[in-house]
């Protein structure tokens, strides 16, 4: 048991003392050990006598106190260093000129109520709230619900009337820390056991979600209630906004940049993708299409970390789920033998090296409930082309005149028993994950598919055996597929930081029994997860910007052609001879709004 000062914020103020104790009731403890300035001793008497004595170490520590240079403690998240911009200047805004373009199901949903006086719409009205759980936006529709235990969960994904997922969500996430003293190297967490989904806090408007979000009520299991109703409900623990997405070069969608609660920031980019074609006739035309998408947003804080999820709905059939860190990081007393763990962040301060680690339930139905899993695994083809006999210098063991040349292609791997369809800590080799229903086929006869894309799988370098991974043997796999069964419903459970010795949950299991899964009811698993060497940018808090996560689901000769091609949000413009002709499909482009301000903590918890 580490202690620290209860100051803002506590686990970057720590003090060199720490106890073992056998228990956590207060009427049952004793102190087994101590451990004091890097030494250890088997009692408070032994310390207090060799304290006392002059015979080992000791350390004094000013309390934390306010800097008066800036008036706050240090480490805390008021205002300080160089401000910008040089006076106040309000940033962009976000509005909805027409309204939501989603809806809920027998909502309790305040609608903006919008006046258009010549092309200008003013809110009337701040943000909506309801506790319905039934949603759609444009061609998507899918059920919202939050697990008391296992945290955020969507459910029956359909584009259309054709289901794509019947379970997304989220499982376990933990955090395996490490350190050259007791309470650093002990600490493994799996954040179940204190619950994620009552976990989730009140989501302020304007901060963490847009203003015009749609904000959800959740009502979960209170593991605190001694009598009827054993429910609470957590206020504004979801939100539902459309957005703009950000341009990557890789094709994702976005980052942001979101503090600690108490005081959150979040800021949204803009994402466009455009394509510009000329001929020679004298002729142009440019063609683009702003990626906007459905954002299903929710906010788990873990003590000193908060954990942003993102279920992400795209016009062009993807779905993505997206996870952050944030938060204050964990911190211990300096002392040289921390060198190979961390780094000094702040005075005698060393910031705890740790890996979070994610694990995420995708129940796939791809064209119905039986499907297949095929990877198309990247390999090299060498043959002898006719037409680059003379083009290229041939090999002198060839017996051939004509030249071998090499290039990439793929192979076709259908994937049948689960041990077959496991990867076990191999990411070196490049493939594509894809899920079908054999029966159902494009007319080109190719199978109408979903491809599963991970990107934040951040390896695991501990021994397969390894105390920590006995209980969460799912962090030993970057990905897995097997037979949906009632029985292997989650991957983790509540008891997983304690019971090592035997797993109440052992999700090897799910892979050893090594069921067929040819045409099976299918479901993947996929581990996410960073490594985070802390450094002095991460006090007071870590940003968000470089430890996203994200799994995609792609549409993979699935549609005819990319569904967005339906989009009326689409731009053309064609250029013949002198003259320009713009189109926008019927879609109001000369709306403005003056969007009202409104109280951050109206209608939520904190």
């Amino acid at each position: 048991m580490s202690t620290c000062y209860s100051v803002e914020f506590p686990t970057i103020h720590p003090v060199p003392f720490q106890l073992l104790v056998s228990e956590v009731a207060p009427d049952k403890f004793s102190i087994q050990a101590v451990y004091y300035g890097g030494a250890t001793f088997d009692s408070l008497q032994e310390l207090v006598m060799k304290y006392t004595q002059g015979v080992i170490r000791k350390i004094r520590r000013t309390p934390p106190s306010v800097d008066p240079t800036h008036g706050s403690i240090p480490g805390s998240m008021n205002l300080r260093g160089d401000t910008f911009p040089n006076v106040p200047h309000a940033p962009p805004k976000q509005y909805e000129p027409q309204g939501p373009r989603y809806s809920v199901e027998n909502q309790h949903v305040r609608r903006v109520d919008c006046t258009h006086i010549r092309g200008i719409c003013v809110q009337t009205c701040p943000f909506r709230f309801t506790e319905s759980s039934a949603l759609g936006y444009l061609q998507w529709s899918f059920n919202v619900r939050m697990s008391v235990a296992s945290g955020p969960q969507v459910w029956d994904v359909r584009w259309g009337e054709e289901r794509v997922v019947y379970e997304l969500s989220l499982q376990e996430v933990a955090v395996l820390y490490a350190g050259a003293n007791p309470a650093a190297s002990l600490l493994k967490l799996s954040d179940s056991a204190f619950g994620l989904g009552d976990a989730t806090r009140g989501l302020v408007p304007g901060v963490d979600c847009p203003e015009h979000a749609t904000f959800l009520h959740v009502n979960v299991f209170n593991r605190k209630a001694q009598a009827s109703p054993y429910t609470s409900e957590l206020r504004n623990a979801i939100c539902i906004f459309e957005h703009t997405q950000v341009c990557h070069f890789d094709d994702t969608a976005p980052s942001s940049i979101l503090r600690q609660s108490p005081s959150k920031f979040i800021r949204l980019f803009y994402d466009f993708h455009v394509s510009r074609t000329g001929d020679a006739a004298g002729k142009a035309y440019y063609g683009g299409l702003v990626d906007h998408a459905l954002v299903m947003r929710t906010i788990i804080v873990e003590f000193n970390y908060d954990y942003i999820f993102d279920f992400v709905f795209h016009a062009s059939g993807a779905l993505e789920t997206r996870t952050y860190a944030t938060g204050y990081i964990m911190s211990e007393w300096f002392h040289y033998g921390e060198d190979p763990f961390g780094f000094r962040v702040h005075d005698d301060i060393v910031g705890l090296l740790h890996h979070h680690l994610f694990h995420i339930k995708l129940d796939m139905d791809v064209g119905g409930a039986s499907n297949r899993y095929e990877t198309l695994d990247l390999t090299v083809d060498e043959r002898q082309w006719p037409w680059l006999t003379g083009l290229l210098p041939t090999s002198n063991s060839s017996s051939s005149s004509a030249a071998s040349l090499q290039q990439i292609s793929f192979r076709h791997n259908i994937r049948r028993t689960e041990r077959e369809a496991v990867k076990h800590r191999d990411v070196d080799k490049p493939m594509y994950h894809i899920f079908y229903n054999d029966q159902n086929k494009n007319k080109f006869g190719n199978p109408r598919a979903y491809r599963l894309d991970v990107r934040g799988y951040s390896g695991q370098i501990l021994p397969d055996d390894h105390l920590a991974l006995r209980s969460r043997k799912w962090a030993n796999y970057p990905m897995g597929v097997t037979k949906r069964k009632e029985e292997e419903d989650r991957s983790s459970s509540i008891y997983s930081m304690f019971d090592a010795n035997d797993p109440v949950r052992d999700f090897e299991s799910y892979i050893l029994d090594n069921d067929d899964i040819v045409d099976q009811d299918l479901v993947a698993w996929v581990t996410l997860g960073f490594y985070h060497i802390p450094h002095t940018e991460d006090v007071p808090n870590t940003p968000t910007v470089g430890t996203e996560t994200s799994v995609l689901l792609l549409p993979f000769n699935y549609f005819p052609e990319d569904p967005s091609m339906g989009s009326r949000d689409a731009v053309r413009a064609e250029w013949n001879q002198g003259r320009t002709s713009f189109s926008t499909y019927g879609t109001l482009r000369n709306v403005t709004c003056m969007p009202r301000t409104f109280p951050w903590f109206q209608g939520g918890s904190f």
